[in-house]
């Protein structure tokens, strides 16, 4: 943030320095504490500040990757539908998972008992042919 002095502020309004200064106690002035850590103050003060920080807030860096774009009105309205859409979507989205990750689960159980039956099947059908003399 840049700093300036009385002579910088006098120059750029074109005033006197005393004038200057005049200018900033009447500022500093116009916040009045009023209770502990509490303050009210006028407009003039509030708009500065507030205007200060969006301007600060906005001071872009050569490493801010920046991309404007510009939608119609029914584009806008439809992006604006897609945000309040957007955590109901993510929640359904979860639930989905959670669903597919029973099922997968259901499915590998099942896979198990379908091996151990088919595995019981054919050692019985080993046992019936090895009984009749089926084997050789």
């Amino acid at each position: 943030m840049n700093q300036y002095d009385l002579k910088d502020l006098a120059n750029e309004l074109n005033i006197s320095e005393r004038t200057a200064r005049r200018y900033i106690d009447e500022l500093i002035n116009e916040t009045q504490s009023i209770k502990a850590n509490k303050y009210k103050f006028s407009s003039i003060i509030f708009n500065s500040i507030v205007k200060s920080r969006q301007i600060n807030d906005t001071d872009l860096t050569e490493n801010d990757n920046i991309i404007t774009e510009y939608f119609t009105e029914d584009e806008y309205i439809e992006f604006q539908k897609r945000l309040t859409e957007y955590p109901l979507i993510k929640e359904q989205l979860e639930y989905v998972k959670e669903l597919m990750e029973k099922n997968r689960q259901d499915y590998q159980t099942q896979l198990s008992l379908m091996k151990t039956i088919i595995n019981s099947i054919e050692q019985r059908n080993f046992i019936e042919a090895k009984e009749k003399g089926l084997d050789q």
